[in-house]
């Protein structure tokens, strides 16, 4: 069974007892590899990835003969002077490597580059600033706003008759990378300003009791008007749906969402939402964990983009195929791997 990681406490993945050494080349020994995953916040998006990746390091201390890999995660409660706190433990603390999920890039980056100038690689993802040793492009946002985009247009296009009154909601302001979630509609509405208006457009803090509140106080002012709400993230939509439920007004809603994980395929399958646009987690999570052992064990640096592959749409058409590949059955459903066959 997978462990979960909790929202404050530090949870240390590893299937043997390490060697005192920072990691071991000698023939018949195995390689060891500390990596120290420095998060943003844990809801319960990231959660399942982060089970992934630990899912992951279990898998390849089962399997592999030649390596043993610890794996800690340090949630930042997305606050970048918590992260910073964070990088500056984990360099003190000896990690091999860094995986770093930004709060914010233009706050952290100083500190992680101090991390790399004292000789401890940096693994970046959720931005593609070039300045990182390994920046690793999986979920593109942008390319996840313009499905998006895509799919409300061809709604239109699909349904001449139609008008959306939409309204967006946004997630945390600090984390600016996710803009481009929504960003697009604001261009749809330009191109179609006749078929689709925005009425409404806020900020939220990812959760579901703030999004639902917000929703609440927008069927005050346009409920029997909006139609249409899309949501930066899957348990912002969850509050969403209990606000639209509670008005009695859930059957007459438009709603798209971000993540494409279990909690969205499961709104789907039950006709809740419309579109649910992510990542797919355990493609993602090796990506990451196989790429950190890469910077270490291979001096490995430059840019990874594997977003072609792991960024996807998902609505009523292909839900069932993507609810099998985001299981996490390492044993039995397999990515492409970036591994060396032996490291000794």
């Amino acid at each position: 069974m997978m462990r979960k990681i909790g929202i404050v406490l530090l949870i240390a993945i590893t299937a043997m007892v390490m060697v005192s050494c920072k990691k071991t080349q000698s023939a018949g020994e195995k390689t060891v590899v500390k990596i120290a995953w420095v998060t943003d916040d844990v809801n319960i998006s990231q959660q399942s990835f982060y089970d992934a990746a630990a899912a992951y390091v279990d898998f390849l201390n089962r399997t592999r003969e030649d390596l043993a890999i610890e794996i800690n995660f340090y949630p930042s409660q997305a606050s970048v002077d918590k992260q910073i706190e964070n990088l500056e433990t984990v360099v003190a603390m000896g990690f091999d490597c860094i995986i770093l999920n930004p709060v914010d890039v233009n706050g952290i980056k100083p500190k992680a580059l101090e991390a790399m100038a004292q000789g401890v690689p940096v693994l970046n993802w959720a931005n593609m600033d070039p300045v990182f040793t390994v920046n690793l492009i999986f979920g593109n946002e942008p390319k996840k706003g313009q499905f998006n985009y895509e799919w409300i247009k061809k709604h239109l296009e699909d349904n001449p008759g139609k008008v959306l009154y939409a309204g967006l909601q946004y997630g945390a302001p600090q984390h600016t990378q996710n803009f481009a979630r929504l960003d697009p509609l604001k261009i749809l509405a330009e191109e179609m300003p006749d078929r689709f208006v925005i009425l409404a457009s806020q900020n939220s803090d990812w959760s579901s009791e703030t999004s639902m509140k917000m929703v609440e106080d927008w069927m005050q002012l346009y409920k029997g008007r909006m139609n249409y709400i899309c949501s930066a993230a899957e348990e912002q939509m969850l509050g969403v749906i209990e606000a639209l439920r509670g008005e009695g007004v859930l059957q007459d809603m438009l709603l798209t969402t971000f993540d494409a994980e279990q909690t969205g395929v499961n709104l789907l399958k039950r006709g809740e939402i419309q579109v649910d646009t992510g990542i797919i987690p355990p493609m993602a999570a090796q990506a990451n964990v196989e790429y950190a052992i890469k910077m270490v064990l291979e001096d490995y640096s430059g840019t990874v983009d594997i977003s072609s592959d792991c960024t996807v749409c998902v609505d009523q058409s292909n839900v069932l195929e993507h609810e099998k590949k985001i299981q996490v059955d390492y044993d039995n459903v397999r990515f492409p791997s970036a591994l060396k066959a032996d490291y000794r």
